[in-house]
C-alpha cells in the first residue's frame, strides 16, 4: 500500500503542476513515465530526501512519516536548474475504526485577492445574483531559490512530533482578472511554511503555519492602475479523499457537495469527512493571524468557507 501511496501523492502533484500552467525558463519541458531517482524510504520512520520528477529539470523534496498507524507524504518541487515552482503536496493514509482505508490529499490550489464589500472576512461570489467580491486570481509561479526544514523528531510530553518546513525566496506570480486576463505583475519576498504532525491517543493531528512576506513590487500591465490598498487576501485548498467505503463531507454539522450546492460561500469553523456516521477526519480553522507593518504588528482573527466549484475561477 505503501508504493500505491507514493503513486497517488505523484500524481496529484503532477496534475496540480499541469493545471497551474507554471511557465518553465526554458524552451524544453518534457514529461516522461519514468524518471530516475523516484525511490522513498517508505521502511524508515521517517525521512526526508530530494528524489527525480516526471518533468524534466524538476525534482521533489519529499517528507516521510510512518508512525505504524499512519502514513504521511509530503511533496514540493525544487530545482537547481530553473527557478522552481511554488507548489506543494500533503497526504496522509490511515484506516478508521470500521477498518476503512482511507487517503487525504491537501494543497494550496490558489490566493484570491477580494473586496471585502460586506465585511463578512470571506469572498462573497454569487453568480445568481451577481454578486463579484474577487477581484484577482494572484497567480504565483515561481521563486528564485528555497530553504529546506529536515524532518526532525522530537518528544513533546512523552508525544513524538515529527516538525519540518520549506521557505520558496523571491516570488514572482501574475494578478489575474476573473476571465484570467493579466492585470499585474507582481514580486513578493517569500512564501513559507511549517508543518508539526503528530499522534495522541487514537488521532492524529497537523498543525499548518503559513506566512506570505512583503510585496515587493506591483508592475501594472493593463491600462489602468493596479492597487492592492485596503483589499483581503484569501487562501484557497482543495482536498482530495480516496476511501475503500462511501464516505461524505460534513459542514456545519451537515453534508456538503461542492458541485451541488447553492450557497457559494459558506462561513465555516470546522469540516470532516464522515464514513458511516464515523469522523475519519477533521479540519479545524478560526486561529488568528498577524500582519507584520513597517508600524508593528496587528493580530486580526482569520476566517473560513467552504466555497462551491462555480464560485471558483
Amino acid at each position: 500500500m505503501r508504493k500505491t501511496l507514493t503513486v497517488i501523492a505523484l500524481g496529484l502533484l503532477l496534475s496540480a503542476l499541469i493545471s497551474a500552467c507554471f511557465v518553465l525558463a526554458s524552451s524544453t519541458v518534457v514529461a516522461t513515465d519514468t524518471f530516475p531517482g523516484n525511490i522513498i524510504d517508505t521502511s524508515a520512520e521517517y525521512s526526508n530526501a530530494t528524489v527525480g520528477s516526471p518533468i524534466d529539470g524538476l525534482s521533489i523534496w519529499y517528507v516521510w512519516i510512518n508512525t505504524g498507524y499512519t502514513q504521511v507524504i509530503y511533496l514540493a518541487y525544487v530545482s537547481n536548474r530553473y527557478p522552481p515552482p511554488v507548489l506543494t503536496f500533503f497526504g496522509q493514509h490511515f484506516m478508521t475504526g470500521n477498518n476503512t482505508e482511507v487517503f487525504v490529499g491537501n494543497t494550496l490550489t490558489a490566493m484570491e485577492v477580494y473586496n471585502d464589500t460586506n465585511r463578512n472576512g470571506v469572498p462573497d461570489v454569487n453568480p445568481g445574483n451577481g454578486t463579484n467580491e474577487l477581484l484577482y486570481n494572484f497567480a504565483v509561479n515561481s521563486s528564485q531559490s528555497f530553504v529546506i526544514t529536515p524532518v526532525e523528531k522530537t518528544l513533546i510530553d512523552n508525544e513524538s512530533h515529527y516538525t519540518w518546513g520549506l521557505r520558496y525566496n523571491a516570488i514572482d506570480g501574475f494578478l489575474l482578472t476573473a476571465n484570467q486576463a493579466e492585470s499585474a505583475r507582481v514580486t513578493v519576498d517569500y512564501l513559507a511554511s511549517s508543518y508539526d504532525f503528530y499522534v495522541q491517543n487514537d488521532a492524529s493531528y497537523l498543525k499548518t503555519s503559513f506566512k506570505i512576506g512583503k510585496i515587493l513590487n506591483i508592475t501594472s500591465t493593463s491600462n489602468t492602475g493596479v492597487t492592492l490598498n485596503g483589499l483581503s487576501l484569501s487562501l484557497l485548498y482543495g482536498t482530495t479523499i480516496i476511501a475503500s467505503k462511501t464516505y461524505t463531507t460534513v459542514v456545519n454539522g451537515q453534508p456538503f457537495n461542492s458541485t451541488t450546492t447553492r450557497n457559494p460561500a459558506e462561513p465555516i469553523q470546522s469540516g470532516e469527512i464522515s464514513i458511516e456516521d464515523n469522523k475519519a477526519y477533521q479540519c479545524l480553522f478560526g486561529q488568528n493571524y498577524t500582519l507584520i507593518t513597517d508600524s508593528g504588528n496587528l493580530t486580526y482573527p482569520s476566517r473560513s468557507a467552504a466555497v462551491s466549484d462555480e464560485s471558483v475561477p
